[in-house]
C-alpha cells in the first residue's frame, strides 16, 4: 500500500543512524564560516592571525562536542529501534546542551583567552529554534540518500546470498547426479555386461564350433565396452582427483574429446596444492570450458594454462580458435561456470570476437 505525504514526510524527516563524522564536518565548517564574518573586526597582522587560530581550535572542539552528544543520545536508547518523536526529542536535548556549551564559552572562557569580539551568536530563542530546525533539516538531507542506499545494499545482499544458495544447491544437485550415474554404470550396467558375457559363452560352446565364432567377436566388444568404455564415461562422469592428479584428470578428460582437437595442456606445479573443493572447481570449470570450445566453436586447438600468481590467485585460461562472436549467449556450461566462481570467489572474463576466436579466463583466489 503506498504511503501517504504525511507518511513518506515523517519518514523522510527521521529517525536516522547519526553520521558522526558528517556532523562533526558540518559543525566545523559552519562555525569556521562564521569566524571568518568577526575576523573583521581584528587589524590585519598578529591579531587576526591569532583570532583565527584560535577559533579554529575551538571550531574544533564544539565539533567533538556536538558529535559526541549525538553519540550519547544514540547509546541511551534501549533497542536499535526508535520513534520519530523520540528521535526528535533527541536532537533537541543535544542542539539545547550544545547552545549551553556555547553560552558558557561566552560567558567565561570568551574574554580570557583573547576574544573582544562576539566569537558565537547569541542564544536567543529564534536562534536556538532556527538552529534546532536546521539539525533536523541538516541530518534527513544528508541521511536520506545513506539510507536508501543501505537499504538498496541490503536487499542486494539478500539475492546475492540467495543466487549463491541456488548455485550451491545447483552444484550439489549436479555432482551428486554425477555420482549417482557413475555407481550405476560401474555397479549395475558392468554386471549386466558381465552376465550377458557368460550367458553367450554358454550358448556358444552348446551349439559348437560356427556359433561360437559368430559370438566371439560380439563377445569381445562387449567385454571392451565394459573394461574400457565404461571405465572412461565414469572416470569422466567422477573424475578421480586425488589418484590421477588435477593435470592426470584433465588429460584423460582431454581424450574423451580428442577427435580432430588439438591440445595444449599447461599446469603450473603449484596448482597441485590445491584442496579438493578447488581442485574439483578447477576442473569442472576446464571441463565445460572445453565442451564449450568443442559445442559451440567447433574450435580444432584448445589451450589449457592453469597457473598460480605471486598474489596468491590461480589463474585458468581456455581459449581457443573457433569462429567466436561479439556477444557469446549463455548456456548450461555458462551456469555451470558462474556457480564454481560463486562458490569458489572467483571471477569470470570471457573475450571472443568474430573469427579470433574464444577466451575464457577465470581467477579463483588461493585464500578463502
Amino acid at each position: 500500500m503506498p504511503l501517504s505525504r504525511r507518511e513518506r514526510f515523517c519518514r523522510w524527516l527521521g529517525p536516522y543512524d547519526y553520521n558522526y563524522p558528517l556532523i562533526f564536518s558540518a559543525i566545523v565548517f559552519f562555525y569556521c564560516a562564521q569566524t571568518r564574518v568577526y575576523s573583521y573586526s581584528y587589524a590585519y597582522g598578529v591579531g587576526r592571525t591569532q583570532f583565527l587560530l584560535k577559533s579554529i581550535l575551538l571550531n574544533i572542539l564544539l565539533g567533538f562536542i556536538c558529535a559526541g552528544s549525538f553519540r550519547l543520545a544514540e547509546l541511551s536508547r534501549r533497542s536499535s529501534t526508535v520513534a520519530l518523536r523520540r528521535y526528535i526529542l533527541e536532537i533537541f536535548f543535544v542542539m539545547s546542551f550544545f547552545s549551553f556549551a556555547i553560552y558558557l564559552f561566552n560567558m567565561y572562557i570568551r574574554e580570557r583567552i583573547g576574544f573582544i569580539k562576539t566569537w558565537g551568536p547569541n542564544d536567543t530563542p529564534p536562534t536556538f529554534t532556527s538552529r534546532f530546525l536546521f539539525a533536523i533539516m541538516l541530518i534527513a538531507f544528508t541521511h536520506n540518500g545513506m539510507r536508501s542506499l543501505k537499504e538498496l545494499l541490503a536487499r542486494a545482499s539478500a539475492l546475492n546470498n540467495d543466487l549463491q544458495g541456488k548455485y550451491r544447491t545447483l552444484i550439489d544437485s549436479d555432482e551428486e547426479i554425477r555420482d549417482q550415474a557413475a555407481r550405476y554404470i560401474h555397479d549395475r550396467v558392468q554386471a549386466e555386461i558381465t552376465l550377458v558375457n557368460v550367458k553367450l559363452q554358454k550358448v556358444g560352446a552348446l551349439h559348437g564350433g560356427e556359433v561360437q565364432e559368430s559370438l566371439s567377436p560380439a563377445i569381445s566388444r562387449l567385454e571392451k565396452i565394459r573394461a574400457i568404455d565404461l571405465k572412461l564415461v565414469s572416470q569422466f562422469l567422477t573424475p578421480n582427483l586425488e589418484a590421477e592428479g588435477l593435470k592426470g584428470a584433465i588429460e584423460t578428460l582431454c581424450e574423451q574429446y580428442q577427435s580432430g582437437v588439438e591440445y595444449q595442456i599447461l599446469i603450473d606445479v603449484d596448482v597441485k596444492e590445491c584442496d579438493e573443493e578447488l581442485t574439483l572447481g578447477i576442473y569442472r570449470i576446464v571441463e565445460q570450458g572445453i565442451i564449450n570450445a568443442i559445442t559451440h566453436g567447433p574450435a580444432s586447438k584448445v589451450k589449457i594454462c592453469i597457473q598460480k600468481s605471486d598474489s596468491d590467485t590461480y589463474l585458468l585460461e581456455i581459449s581457443d580458435n573457433g569462429p567466436g562472436a561479439y556477444n557469446p549467449k549463455p548456456g548450461t556450461g555458462s551456469v555451470i561456470i558462474d556457480a564454481w566462481c560463486s562458490i569458489l570467489d572467483g571471477l569470470k572474463e570471457i573475450e571472443s570476437e568474430v573469427d579470433k576466436g574464444f577466451t575464457l579466463r577465470v581467477m579463483i583466489p588461493a585464500k578463502r
